[in-house]
């Protein structure tokens, strides 16, 4: 790949990669296998531009986000197995789920129109945000619509996370705040699934990127606080990234 690199992601047994370029072409996406030493493009055809990617932690499947799709291959069939219409139009971040499931957590960056994170946990479950405060939960077995919908953040909402071992789900957002979600998906279909806000951290400064506009010579100014966050994988722990610099750790 001679691209310049957005994204890098590792499949959970270790001897994976894949790597999505900045550029919009056909061949963004590189999936490449430490044990043989060797890479391999398995798309010839550009569908999209691919925002980001992910592996299912236990089967052979890969998701790829485009601006508006997400689509599902099976990597041994080399078919595509799914295809989910989001109704959003710019996918930016994918994570996947260790245990296995799959969800799929999106968030959008204008009106639910572009998307910002998304993140996987059990099958036929979405999570979506935005950059216009917006956060859903759409359960794909009842629906394609949102099943609950929350407006917790005062900014652009820029990352999720799923814990691994408790019901527990995080957002990030640009107003320097995690919130901090009780979410348990029910695998039994006679119950509903249940998501409570729990907890509102602060732990970052706002950082203001100052840019100009060349043809209205129009001054944009972008407060970029809270960019990512992950759990620890035993511990109720959660890690966030600020623009700031610094990293925040808050445990229980």
């Amino acid at each position: 790949m001679l691209q310049e690199v957005w994204q890098v992601v590792w499949h959970s047994k270790g001897d994976y990669l894949a790597t999505v370029a900045v550029d919009d072409i056909a061949a963004s996406v590189y999936i490449h296998q430490l044990s043989r030493a060797r890479s391999q493009c398995p798309f010839t055809k550009r569908k999209g531009h691919v925002q980001v990617v992910a592996f299912h932690p236990t089967l052979p499947r890969f998701f790829v986000a485009t601006k508006i799709h997400v689509r599902v291959y099976d990597l041994g069939r080399c078919q595509l197995v799914k295809k989910c219409i989001t109704g959003i139009k710019h996918i930016g971040a994918m994570i996947p789920d260790v245990q296995g499931e799959v969800t799929i957590v999106w968030f959008c960056l204008y009106g639910l129109k572009d998307t910002l994170a998304m993140d996987l946990k059990t099958d036929g479950n979405l999570f979506v945000g935005g950059l216009d405060r917006k956060f859903v939960w759409l359960d794909l077995q009842l629906s394609n619509k949102p099943w609950k919908s929350f407006k917790h953040h005062n900014s652009a909402i820029r990352g999720v996370a799923y814990h691994n071992r408790y019901p527990l789900l995080a957002t990030v957002s640009d107003d320097g705040t995690a919130m901090v979600y009780y979410a348990r998906i029910h695998v039994d279909s006679f119950k509903d699934n249940e998501i409570y806000p729990v907890k509102r951290l602060r732990g970052h400064t706002t950082m203001f990127v100052v840019s100009v506009e060349r043809i209205s010579l129009h001054i944009k100014v972008d407060g970029l606080s809270m960019l990512d966050t992950v759990w620890h994988p035993t511990q109720p722990w959660l890690i966030t990234a600020g623009a700031d610099g610094t990293i925040a750790l808050f445990s229980y």
